[in-house]
Protein backbone atom coordinates (compact mmCIF):
# COMPACT_ATOMS: atom_id res chain seq x y z
CA UNK A 1 0.00 0.00 0.00
CA UNK A 2 1.42 3.47 -1.08
CA UNK A 3 2.23 5.98 1.58
CA UNK A 4 -0.10 7.82 0.48
CA UNK A 5 -3.63 5.68 0.94
CA UNK A 6 -2.91 4.76 3.67
CA UNK A 7 -2.21 8.02 5.42
CA UNK A 8 -5.94 8.13 3.48
CA UNK A 9 -7.16 5.43 5.87
CA UNK A 10 -5.82 6.53 9.15
CA UNK A 11 -7.58 9.92 8.54
CA UNK A 12 -10.77 8.53 7.79
CA UNK A 13 -10.77 6.34 10.80
CA UNK A 14 -9.86 8.82 12.88
CA UNK A 15 -12.42 11.40 12.06
CA UNK A 16 -15.01 9.12 11.59
CA UNK A 17 -14.98 8.48 15.59
CA UNK A 18 -13.67 12.10 17.00
CA UNK A 19 -14.62 10.92 19.86
CA UNK A 20 -12.52 7.97 20.11
CA UNK A 21 -9.86 8.79 18.42
CA UNK A 22 -9.39 12.48 21.18
CA UNK A 23 -9.59 9.79 24.07
CA UNK A 24 -6.85 8.16 22.38
CA UNK A 25 -4.71 10.84 21.53
CA UNK A 26 -4.80 12.75 24.85
CA UNK A 27 -3.33 9.08 26.54
CA UNK A 28 -0.86 9.05 24.09
CA UNK A 29 0.24 12.78 24.69
CA UNK A 30 -0.22 11.88 28.61
CA UNK A 31 2.39 8.83 27.83
CA UNK A 32 5.03 11.42 25.78
CA UNK A 33 4.44 13.82 28.48
CA UNK A 34 6.06 11.11 31.22
CA UNK A 35 8.78 9.37 29.11
CA UNK A 36 12.66 10.05 27.86
CA UNK A 37 11.04 11.67 24.50
CA UNK A 38 12.52 14.67 25.18
CA UNK A 39 14.66 17.37 23.31
CA UNK A 40 16.59 20.12 24.58
CA UNK A 41 14.31 19.03 28.21
CA UNK A 42 10.91 18.66 27.21
CA UNK A 43 8.96 16.63 25.99
CA UNK A 44 8.86 15.89 22.06
CA UNK A 45 5.69 17.85 20.62
CA UNK A 46 3.60 15.08 18.66
CA UNK A 47 0.63 15.14 15.87
CA UNK A 48 -2.38 12.41 16.07
CA UNK A 49 -0.73 10.48 12.54
CA UNK A 50 2.62 9.21 12.94
CA UNK A 51 4.55 8.93 9.72
CA UNK A 52 4.18 5.99 7.49
CA UNK A 53 6.22 4.69 4.54
CA UNK A 54 6.10 1.61 2.30
CA UNK A 55 8.55 -0.91 1.63
CA UNK A 56 8.75 1.26 -1.85
CA UNK A 57 9.63 3.91 -0.09
CA UNK A 58 12.47 2.64 2.13
CA UNK A 59 13.77 1.58 -1.15
CA UNK A 60 14.54 4.74 -2.51
CA UNK A 61 15.37 5.88 1.00
CA UNK A 62 18.40 2.71 0.36
CA UNK A 63 18.87 4.73 -3.13
CA UNK A 64 19.20 7.54 -2.08
CA UNK A 65 22.06 6.60 0.66
CA UNK A 66 23.99 4.71 -1.64
CA UNK A 67 24.16 7.59 -4.33
CA UNK A 68 24.84 10.21 -1.34
CA UNK A 69 27.18 7.81 0.04
CA UNK A 70 28.77 7.52 -3.32
CA UNK A 71 29.50 11.12 -3.46
CA UNK A 72 30.74 11.70 -0.23
CA UNK A 73 33.40 8.84 -0.56
CA UNK A 74 34.57 11.06 -3.59
CA UNK A 75 34.42 13.70 -2.06
CA UNK A 76 36.58 12.48 0.85
CA UNK A 77 39.10 10.67 -1.93
CA UNK A 78 39.25 14.27 -3.31
CA UNK A 79 40.22 16.01 -0.31
CA UNK A 80 43.08 13.27 0.30
CA UNK A 81 44.95 13.19 -3.25
CA UNK A 82 44.02 17.18 -4.44
CA UNK A 83 45.81 20.31 -2.34
CA UNK A 84 43.84 22.41 -3.88
CA UNK A 85 40.44 20.89 -2.83
CA UNK A 86 42.32 20.56 0.67
CA UNK A 87 42.87 23.80 0.69
CA UNK A 88 39.32 25.14 -0.22
CA UNK A 89 37.88 23.97 3.18
CA UNK A 90 40.59 25.73 5.05
CA UNK A 91 40.29 23.58 7.94
CA UNK A 92 42.65 24.34 10.80
CA UNK A 93 46.00 22.89 10.81
CA UNK A 94 45.84 20.78 13.58
CA UNK A 95 41.89 19.50 12.78
CA UNK A 96 43.31 18.71 9.40
CA UNK A 97 45.82 16.40 10.53
CA UNK A 98 43.50 14.54 11.86
CA UNK A 99 41.34 14.17 9.18
CA UNK A 100 44.60 13.09 7.45
CA UNK A 101 45.43 10.34 9.47
CA UNK A 102 44.60 7.00 7.32
CA UNK A 103 41.68 5.12 8.58
CA UNK A 104 42.28 1.32 9.51
CA UNK A 105 38.26 0.58 8.20
CA UNK A 106 37.17 1.46 4.78
CA UNK A 107 34.16 3.21 5.54
CA UNK A 108 34.46 7.37 5.96
CA UNK A 109 30.84 8.12 7.40
CA UNK A 110 30.36 4.86 9.93
CA UNK A 111 27.35 6.70 11.08
CA UNK A 112 25.40 9.61 9.71
CA UNK A 113 21.44 10.78 9.77
CA UNK A 114 21.02 12.24 5.83
CA UNK A 115 18.17 14.75 5.91
CA UNK A 116 16.53 15.54 3.31
CA UNK A 117 12.81 16.68 1.89
CA UNK A 118 10.89 13.72 0.49
CA UNK A 119 8.37 14.70 -2.18
CA UNK A 120 7.94 11.29 -3.91
CA UNK A 121 10.14 8.77 -5.77
CA UNK A 122 13.17 10.27 -7.24
CA UNK A 123 12.09 13.64 -6.21
CA UNK A 124 13.76 15.09 -3.27
CA UNK A 125 16.08 17.82 -2.05
CA UNK A 126 18.50 17.47 0.78
CA UNK A 127 18.82 20.01 3.79
CA UNK A 128 21.94 19.04 5.32
CA UNK A 129 24.35 15.33 6.43
CA UNK A 130 24.88 14.75 10.21
CA UNK A 131 27.94 12.91 10.28
CA UNK A 132 28.91 13.00 13.55
CA UNK A 133 27.48 13.07 16.82
CA UNK A 134 24.04 11.73 14.99
CA UNK A 135 21.04 11.69 17.22
CA UNK A 136 17.56 11.12 17.74
CA UNK A 137 17.50 7.33 17.63
CA UNK A 138 15.62 7.34 21.07
CA UNK A 139 13.01 9.62 20.41
CA UNK A 140 12.17 7.57 17.33
CA UNK A 141 12.31 4.68 19.51
CA UNK A 142 10.32 5.73 22.70
CA UNK A 143 7.90 7.27 20.55
CA UNK A 144 7.39 4.56 18.39
CA UNK A 145 6.66 2.19 21.37
CA UNK A 146 4.10 4.41 22.70
CA UNK A 147 2.39 4.94 19.34
CA UNK A 148 2.50 1.31 18.67
CA UNK A 149 0.10 0.51 21.16
CA UNK A 150 -2.37 3.56 20.26
CA UNK A 151 -6.15 2.09 19.62
CA UNK A 152 -6.20 3.42 16.07
CA UNK A 153 -2.96 1.74 15.12
CA UNK A 154 -3.91 -1.09 17.03
CA UNK A 155 -6.86 -1.71 14.70
CA UNK A 156 -5.30 -0.87 11.39
CA UNK A 157 -2.90 -3.36 12.69
CA UNK A 158 -5.26 -6.08 12.42
CA UNK A 159 -5.32 -6.22 9.04
CA UNK A 160 -1.99 -4.04 7.80
CA UNK A 161 2.13 -5.40 8.73
CA UNK A 162 2.75 -2.13 10.58
CA UNK A 163 6.25 -2.59 12.01
CA UNK A 164 9.00 0.52 13.59
CA UNK A 165 12.66 0.57 13.08
CA UNK A 166 15.29 -0.75 15.48
CA UNK A 167 18.42 1.48 15.81
CA UNK A 168 20.24 0.30 18.70
CA UNK A 169 21.29 -3.34 18.30
CA UNK A 170 21.77 -2.85 14.85
CA UNK A 171 24.45 -0.26 15.88
CA UNK A 172 25.77 -2.73 18.26
CA UNK A 173 26.37 -5.15 15.41
CA UNK A 174 27.83 -2.80 12.81
CA UNK A 175 30.52 -1.22 15.79
CA UNK A 176 31.40 -4.77 15.99
CA UNK A 177 31.81 -5.50 12.53
CA UNK A 178 33.74 -2.40 11.91
CA UNK A 179 35.87 -2.92 15.07
CA UNK A 180 36.85 -6.58 13.16
CA UNK A 181 37.54 -5.47 10.25
CA UNK A 182 40.34 -2.93 11.56
CA UNK A 183 41.70 -5.46 14.14
CA UNK A 184 41.15 -8.53 12.23
CA UNK A 185 39.92 -9.91 15.59
CA UNK A 186 36.30 -11.22 16.40
CA UNK A 187 36.48 -10.98 20.27
CA UNK A 188 34.08 -7.98 21.96
CA UNK A 189 36.09 -5.25 22.99
CA UNK A 190 35.77 -2.65 25.59
CA UNK A 191 33.44 0.13 24.42
CA UNK A 192 34.02 4.03 25.56
CA UNK A 193 30.80 6.07 24.09
CA UNK A 194 32.23 9.53 24.16
CA UNK A 195 30.80 12.98 24.51
CA UNK A 196 30.91 15.83 26.73
CA UNK A 197 29.03 14.80 29.04
CA UNK A 198 27.70 18.93 29.94
CA UNK A 199 26.90 19.37 26.47
CA UNK A 200 23.14 17.71 27.28
CA UNK A 201 21.08 15.12 27.79
CA UNK A 202 22.78 11.73 27.91
CA UNK A 203 19.67 9.57 28.15
CA UNK A 204 20.32 8.11 24.07
CA UNK A 205 23.67 6.81 25.54
CA UNK A 206 22.72 5.01 28.51
CA UNK A 207 20.11 3.48 26.03
CA UNK A 208 23.09 2.71 23.72
CA UNK A 209 25.09 1.32 27.09
CA UNK A 210 22.08 -1.03 27.93
CA UNK A 211 22.44 -2.49 24.70
CA UNK A 212 25.75 -2.98 24.10
CA UNK A 213 25.84 -4.42 27.99
CA UNK A 214 22.65 -6.83 27.21
CA UNK A 215 24.94 -8.31 24.22
CA UNK A 216 27.78 -8.83 26.89
CA UNK A 217 30.23 -5.91 26.13
CA UNK A 218 32.08 -3.91 29.06
CA UNK A 219 31.07 -0.39 28.14
CA UNK A 220 31.18 3.13 29.40
CA UNK A 221 29.89 6.22 28.95
CA UNK A 222 33.06 8.66 29.46
CA UNK A 223 33.55 12.56 29.05
CA UNK A 224 37.19 12.68 27.17
CA UNK A 225 37.97 14.89 29.43
CA UNK A 226 38.55 11.98 32.04
CA UNK A 227 40.47 9.46 29.47
CA UNK A 228 43.76 9.15 29.91
CA UNK A 229 46.57 7.80 27.44
CA UNK A 230 49.32 4.81 27.38
CA UNK A 231 49.53 3.12 24.15
CA UNK A 232 45.88 3.56 23.56
CA UNK A 233 42.65 5.05 25.57
CA UNK A 234 42.38 4.32 29.12
CA UNK A 235 39.75 5.04 31.48
CA UNK A 236 40.83 4.97 35.22
CA UNK A 237 42.51 1.52 34.99
CA UNK A 238 40.23 -0.13 32.24
CA UNK A 239 41.81 -0.04 28.60
CA UNK A 240 39.47 1.28 25.91
CA UNK A 241 39.18 -1.21 22.67
CA UNK A 242 36.82 0.83 20.43
CA UNK A 243 35.11 4.39 20.54
CA UNK A 244 31.84 5.25 19.68
CA UNK A 245 32.10 8.82 19.26
CA UNK A 246 29.40 10.83 19.78
CA UNK A 247 31.76 13.83 20.43
CA UNK A 248 30.94 16.34 17.30
CA UNK A 249 33.68 17.67 15.73
CA UNK A 250 32.91 21.00 15.97
CA UNK A 251 33.18 20.90 20.08
CA UNK A 252 36.08 18.43 20.21
CA UNK A 253 38.10 21.42 18.23
CA UNK A 254 36.89 24.49 20.91
CA UNK A 255 38.13 21.79 23.38
CA UNK A 256 41.14 19.89 22.10
CA UNK A 257 43.32 21.42 24.81
CA UNK A 258 41.51 19.89 27.19
CA UNK A 259 41.96 16.37 25.49
CA UNK A 260 44.54 15.31 24.68
CA UNK A 261 44.31 11.91 25.35
CA UNK A 262 41.70 11.80 22.70
CA UNK A 263 43.68 13.93 20.26
CA UNK A 264 46.22 10.94 20.65
CA UNK A 265 44.17 8.29 19.86
CA UNK A 266 42.68 9.85 17.25
CA UNK A 267 46.35 9.98 15.28
CA UNK A 268 47.51 6.38 15.98
CA UNK A 269 45.31 2.66 16.14
CA UNK A 270 46.00 1.35 19.46
CA UNK A 271 42.19 2.44 20.44
CA UNK A 272 39.85 2.36 17.07
CA UNK A 273 37.80 5.53 17.00
CA UNK A 274 34.36 5.10 15.29
CA UNK A 275 34.08 7.37 13.34
CA UNK A 276 37.18 8.97 12.45
CA UNK A 277 37.47 12.97 12.23
CA UNK A 278 37.41 12.61 8.37
CA UNK A 279 33.87 12.64 8.66
CA UNK A 280 34.03 16.45 8.96
CA UNK A 281 34.80 16.74 5.12
CA UNK A 282 31.07 15.95 4.55
CA UNK A 283 29.57 16.89 7.54
CA UNK A 284 30.32 20.93 7.15
CA UNK A 285 28.59 22.71 5.37
CA UNK A 286 31.04 24.35 3.22
CA UNK A 287 31.17 20.29 1.28
CA UNK A 288 27.19 21.86 -0.20
CA UNK A 289 29.12 24.95 -1.11
CA UNK A 290 31.84 23.08 -2.88
CA UNK A 291 29.78 20.85 -4.66
CA UNK A 292 28.78 24.21 -6.79
CA UNK A 293 32.19 25.00 -7.09
CA UNK A 294 33.42 25.16 -10.43
CA UNK A 295 37.42 23.12 -9.97
CA UNK A 296 35.32 20.38 -7.37
CA UNK A 297 32.63 20.05 -10.33
CA UNK A 298 35.74 19.47 -12.81
CA UNK A 299 36.21 16.04 -11.22
CA UNK A 300 32.59 14.75 -11.56
CA UNK A 301 30.89 12.76 -14.41
CA UNK A 302 28.03 14.04 -15.68
CA UNK A 303 25.88 11.54 -13.78
CA UNK A 304 27.33 12.87 -10.64
CA UNK A 305 26.45 16.59 -11.63
CA UNK A 306 22.86 15.83 -12.75
CA UNK A 307 22.55 14.08 -9.36
CA UNK A 308 23.75 17.01 -7.34
CA UNK A 309 21.52 19.70 -9.55
CA UNK A 310 18.51 17.75 -8.89
CA UNK A 311 18.94 16.63 -5.58
CA UNK A 312 21.15 19.36 -3.54
CA UNK A 313 19.91 23.24 -3.20
CA UNK A 314 22.46 25.17 -4.90
CA UNK A 315 25.01 26.88 -1.93
CA UNK A 316 27.68 29.67 -2.20
CA UNK A 317 29.70 31.67 -0.02
CA UNK A 318 29.04 35.43 1.51
CA UNK A 319 31.44 36.69 -1.40
CA UNK A 320 28.43 35.28 -3.71
CA UNK A 321 25.69 37.04 -1.06
CA UNK A 322 28.00 40.37 -0.88
CA UNK A 323 27.29 40.66 -4.92
CA UNK A 324 24.12 39.48 -4.85
CA UNK A 325 22.32 41.15 -2.25
CA UNK A 326 20.39 43.03 -3.72
CA UNK A 327 18.59 40.01 -5.43
CA UNK A 328 18.72 37.93 -1.88
CA UNK A 329 17.03 40.74 -0.11
CA UNK A 330 14.09 41.12 -2.96
CA UNK A 331 13.51 37.42 -3.22
CA UNK A 332 14.46 36.54 0.36
CA UNK A 333 11.59 33.52 -0.04
CA UNK A 334 13.68 31.75 -2.20
CA UNK A 335 16.95 31.47 0.35
CA UNK A 336 18.16 30.69 3.56
CA UNK A 337 21.39 31.64 5.41
CA UNK A 338 23.25 28.99 7.42
CA UNK A 339 25.96 28.42 9.24
CA UNK A 340 28.99 26.26 8.46
CA UNK A 341 29.56 24.24 11.38
CA UNK A 342 26.80 24.32 13.62
CA UNK A 343 23.96 21.86 14.64
CA UNK A 344 20.52 21.84 15.41
CA UNK A 345 19.58 24.68 13.64
CA UNK A 346 21.23 27.00 15.54
CA UNK A 347 21.86 30.35 13.68
CA UNK A 348 19.57 29.50 10.35
CA UNK A 349 17.45 31.82 9.19
CA UNK A 350 14.90 31.79 6.60
CA UNK A 351 14.15 34.77 4.19
CA UNK A 352 10.73 34.43 4.00
CA UNK A 353 10.65 34.04 7.90
CA UNK A 354 11.00 38.12 8.00
CA UNK A 355 10.45 41.09 5.92
CA UNK A 356 12.41 42.80 3.62
CA UNK A 357 14.29 45.31 6.63
CA UNK A 358 15.04 42.33 9.15
CA UNK A 359 16.53 40.16 6.26
CA UNK A 360 18.60 42.61 4.84
CA UNK A 361 20.06 43.29 8.84
CA UNK A 362 20.32 39.63 9.12
CA UNK A 363 22.94 39.31 5.72
CA UNK A 364 24.94 42.45 6.81
CA UNK A 365 25.39 40.56 10.30
CA UNK A 366 26.48 37.69 8.58
CA UNK A 367 28.81 38.50 5.25
CA UNK A 368 31.75 38.97 7.78
CA UNK A 369 30.53 35.50 9.48
CA UNK A 370 31.62 31.76 8.31
CA UNK A 371 27.88 31.61 6.51
CA UNK A 372 26.29 29.90 3.79
CA UNK A 373 23.52 30.62 1.40
CA UNK A 374 21.49 28.35 -0.02
CA UNK A 375 18.47 28.11 -2.13
CA UNK A 376 15.41 27.36 0.41
CA UNK A 377 13.83 24.17 -0.50
CA UNK A 378 9.98 23.65 -0.80
CA UNK A 379 9.09 21.93 1.90
CA UNK A 380 7.33 18.62 1.50
CA UNK A 381 3.64 18.69 2.53
CA UNK A 382 1.12 16.50 4.38
CA UNK A 383 -1.89 16.31 5.96
CA UNK A 384 -1.83 15.67 9.82
CA UNK A 385 -4.66 15.88 12.88
CA UNK A 386 -3.65 18.00 16.03
CA UNK A 387 -5.57 18.06 19.14
CA UNK A 388 -7.08 22.23 19.59
CA UNK A 389 -10.08 22.73 22.41
CA UNK A 390 -10.66 19.44 22.40
CA UNK A 391 -11.87 19.01 18.68
CA UNK A 392 -9.19 17.07 16.36
CA UNK A 393 -7.81 19.51 13.94
CA UNK A 394 -6.49 18.78 10.65
CA UNK A 395 -4.17 20.78 8.96
CA UNK A 396 -0.78 20.66 6.48
CA UNK A 397 2.19 20.39 7.40
CA UNK A 398 5.78 20.67 6.41
CA UNK A 399 8.07 16.87 7.06
CA UNK A 400 11.84 16.61 7.07
CA UNK A 401 13.03 13.11 6.39
CA UNK A 402 16.35 11.82 8.25
CA UNK A 403 17.50 8.51 7.77
CA UNK A 404 19.76 6.76 9.86
CA UNK A 405 22.85 5.31 7.96
CA UNK A 406 25.15 2.68 9.78
CA UNK A 407 28.19 1.69 8.24
CA UNK A 408 27.23 3.61 5.09
CA UNK A 409 23.59 1.16 5.39
CA UNK A 410 20.02 2.75 6.29
CA UNK A 411 18.91 1.36 9.29
CA UNK A 412 15.74 3.67 9.86
CA UNK A 413 13.85 6.68 9.40
CA UNK A 414 13.71 9.81 11.60
CA UNK A 415 10.56 12.30 11.03
CA UNK A 416 9.85 16.07 11.88
CA UNK A 417 6.89 18.33 11.35
CA UNK A 418 6.14 21.83 11.44
CA UNK A 419 4.45 25.05 10.01
CA UNK A 420 7.73 26.99 10.35
CA UNK A 421 10.57 27.73 7.47
CA UNK A 422 12.69 25.69 9.99
CA UNK A 423 11.80 22.20 10.78
CA UNK A 424 14.07 21.82 13.96
CA UNK A 425 12.98 21.13 17.68
CA UNK A 426 14.15 24.94 18.87
CA UNK A 427 11.83 26.04 16.10
CA UNK A 428 8.27 24.64 17.23
CA UNK A 429 8.44 20.87 15.80
CA UNK A 430 6.64 17.89 15.96
CA UNK A 431 8.53 14.17 15.92
CA UNK A 432 6.73 11.97 14.28
CA UNK A 433 7.21 8.11 15.13
CA UNK A 434 8.06 6.63 11.98
CA UNK A 435 6.43 3.23 11.00
CA UNK A 436 6.95 0.66 7.72
CA UNK A 437 3.27 -0.46 6.44
CA UNK A 438 2.95 -3.66 4.26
Amino acid sequence: MKQSQFDKLFMERAMADPTRAIADFKRLKRAVAVSNAVYLGKPCGVLYMPKFYSAADFAQFKLIVDQMMALCRRMVDLYFSDPTIRRKYAFDKRLERLILKESPYKSAIPMARFDFFYYGVDDYKFCELNTDGSSAMNEDMVLAGIFSRAELINELAATHDITSFELFDSWVRELQNIYSEATGRQDKPVVAIVDFVDKGSTIEFEEFLARFVKFGYEAYIVDPRALTYCDGLYYGDTKIDVVYRRLVTRDMMARIDEIAAFEAACLDDKTIVVGNIRSQIVHTKWFFKLLYDDDVRAHFDAATLAFIDAHIPETRDMTYLAEHVETVVANRADYILKPVDYYGSKGVYAGRDHDAAAWRGIIDDCLDQPYIVQRYCRPALSDNIDLQNDRLVVDRYSNITGVFVYNEKPYGVYSRAGKKAILSGIHDVYTLPTFMVK
